[in-house]
């Protein structure tokens, strides 16, 4: 069967031909990787062929290289030359076909094939020929079109510094190419190449000449009569907000001309655009005032939202109105992107947006066009984190009937959905507020709870933020302001989980989350309320169990029950404590009823819930170990879900801290499985750090019985610390490391008092050197972290108060004792630092 045959029947609708022709691919790539690559070039390349194999052809070739695949790249390296060579002759010709899907595969193979090799010093020549066909005068439009269109895909995934000695080059070609008088499909091309190389233009920002040039072509079009250039243009400007900030200010005025002008006047993608401009310029200047502007090369705030306020405001407010009859929490349209850009302006300025939000928001709150108040109220609702004056809350306080009114509105649920998530920004900004007027807020938002999912889901989170605000910091209260409305308030919002349209905007997750705000927030005299939760979330535990389902997203739908009754039952947990105990028996039935089906978001949460339930029964939890055992290895195995496996492990601390040595008996299976894990190369390398604080957990618990695992364990810990920093700038890495080393010494001081509180420390004496000698690397190393450092500190106290003098010789070195000396006095380190510092010394002191 011919090529040609085989891509028509891969997107044939007869099931048995797509089969077979997806089955003849697969064998034709295993059996000559080169031959099967050529043979879809050359596919790709055939004028005569019909477009759309053509197109699988390009699509199957790109799929076949993947620079983030190392399987690929090897399969890629080990392909012979000169298959290489004519494979890339082929494509680069395909540039000039007369078809544009053909060269728009081409273009992305391309770029696919030099992402593998551009980092590796190969296929060196691209650049400057795709650059040189960009300015070939002789050159076909489509040709001109296709190279910048490469140069963009390669821009966009390739790291900056593999490029740098060519950026300028890339540069030039696609701000002429953007430049270029007539071909619109050569602008639009070379706009979307820009977007993607403008990270490389650092350097050409330094340069105030060539920066004009960049803005300026890019300013100029912003009014092309193409709208699709248009937005490309403003795509532009947004990626230069976000990427120079610091260079905006010679072009503030004219940029704020263009934008207000987009945003006013067009529609559609060009006004988003023009309205993320102001948003990413917010974010800029956000970030920079959170930043410690004392610090010797601090980044400036220019204050171009406060320069552009008086403007601004006004068009972003009128933007409110452009809402759609039909819309919902995820439209995206001027009318939301207004609302948002509105919200990061009013935390950019704080109280200064208020005059201007005030002369729209105060007219318009009563406007008989649902269209201007549902805007007004969207306005108010925006500006409220960022403003915290006396006289937005005298304002909210003077309102407040009217919203209690406007969230009941008959005629429009879009004035009722934006009131109650107005209501909830009250509750969560405004708070003081909120609690004056406490009882008219939870009488109208309870009754609104029967509203349309939207409107209902938005109540439920204004209740969410009203329990949360009178969560206790400390031990609770007997009463408080909850305390009236407690019961009422949980029963209805748990009503709302039982509708029929539930799971319509997230409305059961919502009623679920708030519920569970209520348990945290539950005062003592609340507390009898408790008995009946539980009984009530078992009963509708058990009844997931003996639903009928046919369809999958039936199925679905019923394991997100029963994470949100497994979550809520944790809450109970938490905040019942010891009291636990009378309904914990039938709590953990259910919890192991729910283990016994295979979803891993039910799994996650019924796990959390156990281990909570674990240290709520400390010893009597060991009446469960021999059910649960089989569960809690499983998951502790389920490496392919990191998550539960994550959950798993912490589950054993838990435990271990429960039920002490009562644990023995199922040791060695659990040593086991965290043995394995640490030893999979799939694993997910977060898991391993709290896989290390386990063992010290399991120390602690065990006692001296710990000695039938320490040798092992140390051995483990001993070459986990020698996991080097390969890159000082990978700053994920070197959290990860921080984690990695924290964890170490967790374990060290958990085996080295759980095997002093049988007199067995003596036995950590042999590795008592590698354990200082990794200590002091770790309080040596600048990128170290506090608690890093704290946990180095705490082992070297703990060798020295388990061993005794039998350490001396190592603890007492003059060099560590000025590091720990250092940390004990030094202001700008954590008390708790300072502390473990001050005890450490007192030991090696004597």
């Amino acid at each position: 069967m011919d090529i040609d045959t085989i891509l028509k029947n891969a997107v044939s609708p007869d099931q048995t031909l797509r089969k077979e022709a997806e089955k003849s691919l697969l064998q034709a790539e295993a059996a000559n990787f080169p031959a099967f690559l050529l043979t879809l070039a050359s596919e790709l390349g055939r004028e005569e062929r019909d477009p759309g194999s053509r197109k699988l052809a390009g699509i199957i070739l790109k799929n076949s290289f993947d620079h983030k695949d190392q399987n690929k790249i090897l399969r890629w390296r080990s392909t012979d030359i000169n298959a290489k060579q004519q494979l890339k002759a082929i494509i680069y010709h395909v540039l000039v076909s007369n078809v544009r899907e053909a060269r728009h595969q081409a273009s992305q193979v391309i770029s696919k094939i030099a992402l593998i090799e551009i980092p590796l010093g190969e296929w060196l020549d691209l650049i400057p020929n795709l650059v040189q066909g960009t300015q070939n005068p002789n050159a076909p439009p489509t040709f001109i079109e296709s190279t910048l269109e490469t140069l963009g895909f390669i821009c966009e995934e390739i790291e900056p510094n593999f490029l740098k000695d060519q950026s300028n080059y890339i540069l030039t070609a696609v701000v002429n190419g953007m430049a270029k008088e007539g071909n619109k499909e050569i602008k639009i091309a070379a706009a979307n190449a820009l977007i993607n190389a403008l990270e490389f233009a650092r350097s050409n920002f330094e340069n105030e000449t060539e920066r004009n040039i960049i803005v300026q072509v890019v300013g100029q079009s912003t009014s092309s009569d193409d709208p699709k250039l248009r937005e490309l243009a403003f795509q532009c400007l947004v990626k230069i907000a976000g990427l120079y900030y610091d260079k905006l200010v010679p072009y503030i005025a004219a940029l704020y001309q263009v934008t207000l002008k987009a945003i006013k006047e067009e529609s559609g993608a060009v006004a988003l655009q023009a309205i993320e401009f102001w948003s990413t310029v917010c974010e800029e200047e956000i970030d920079i005032l959170e930043e410690d502007n004392d610090e010797e090369g601090a980044r400036r705030c220019y204050k171009l939202v406060q320069g552009a306020l008086d403007g601004l405001v006004p068009v972003l407010t009128e933007t409110l109105t452009k809402q759609e009859e039909d819309q919902d929490e995820d439209t995206w349209n001027e009318s939301m992107a207004a609302s948002t850009c509105l919200s990061y302006v009013a935390n950019t300025v704080g109280d200064n947006i208020l005059p201007k939000a005030f002369e729209f928001i105060k007219p318009n709150l009563d406007n008989p066009n649902w269209h201007y108040k549902e805007a007004a109220i969207i306005a108010l609702g925006s500006v409220m984190e960022g403003c915290k004056v006396q006289e937005l809350k005298n304002y909210l306080n003077s309102i407040l009937p009217n919203l209690f009114v406007y969230v009941k509105d008959p005629n429009s649920v879009h004035v009722r959905d934006t009131t109650a998530w107005v209501l909830g920004r009250i509750c969560q900004f405004h708070s003081d507020v909120m609690s004056i007027n406490l009882q008219s807020f939870v009488q109208v938002l309870g009754s609104s709870l029967q509203d349309v999912p939207r409107v209902a889901g938005n109540c439920a989170y204004a209740l969410y933020e009203i329990a949360k605000f009178f969560e206790p910091e400390s031990d609770p209260p007997q009463s408080s302001p909850l305390s009236v409305f407690f019961q009422a308030a949980v029963q209805t919002l748990l009503s709302v989980t039982e509708r029929p349209d539930a799971t319509e905007n997230n409305l059961r997750s919502s009623a679920y989350e708030a519920v569970n705000a209520f348990i945290q927030s539950a005062p003592n005299d609340c507390l009898p309320f408790m008995g009946q939760l539980i009984q009530f979330f078992l009963e509708r535990l058990h009844k997931t169990f003996t639903t009928q389902t046919v369809s999958q997203d039936e199925k679905e739908e019923l394991n997100e029950q029963r994470a949100m009754i497994c979550g809520s039952l944790y809450h109970i947990i938490q905040r019942l404590g010891s009291e636990i105990k009378p309904f914990a028996d039938a709590i953990m039935s259910g919890y192991l009823q729910v283990l016994s089906v295979k979803c891993t978001s039910v799994h996650e949460e019924t796990l959390i819930g156990i281990g909570a339930l674990a240290n709520a029964m400390e010893t009597e939890f060991e009446k469960y170990l021999s059910s649960f055992l089989p569960f809690l290895l499983f998951g502790l195995r389920n490496w392919q879900e990191y998550e539960i496996c994550s959950i798993s492990v912490g589950v054993v601390g838990d435990v271990a801290r429960a039920v002490h040595n009562k644990m023995i008996p199922y040791t060695d299976e659990i040593i086991n499985a965290l043995l394995e894990d640490l030893k999979n190369p799939e694993l997910n390398r977060n898991v391993k750090p709290p896989i290390l604080s386990a063992f010290g957990d399991i120390a602690l618990a065990l006692g001296g019985a710990f000695e039938k695992y320490h040798e092992i364990v140390v051995t483990v810990l001993h070459a986990a610390s020698a996991t080097p920093l390969t890159d000082k700038n990978d700053e994920d890495l070197i959290d990860y490391l921080n984690a990695l080393r924290e964890s170490i010494f967790d374990a060290y001081t958990g085996i080295l008092q759980g095997l002093k509180a049988d007199e067995k420390a003596v036995l950590m004496l042999e590795f008592a050197k590698p354990i200082v000698d990794f200590a002091e690397i770790a309080l040596r190393d600048d990128f170290s972290s506090d608690s890093v450092v704290r946990a180095a500190i705490g082992v070297i106290g703990d060798l020295a108060h388990c061993l005794q003098g039998r350490v001396n010789h190592l603890v007492m070195k003059d060099s560590l004792r000025q590091i720990i000396s250092k940390h004990a006095k030094n202001a700008s380190d954590n008390q708790n630092t300072r502390q473990v510092a001050n005890w450490a010394l007192s030991l090696l002191r004597g």
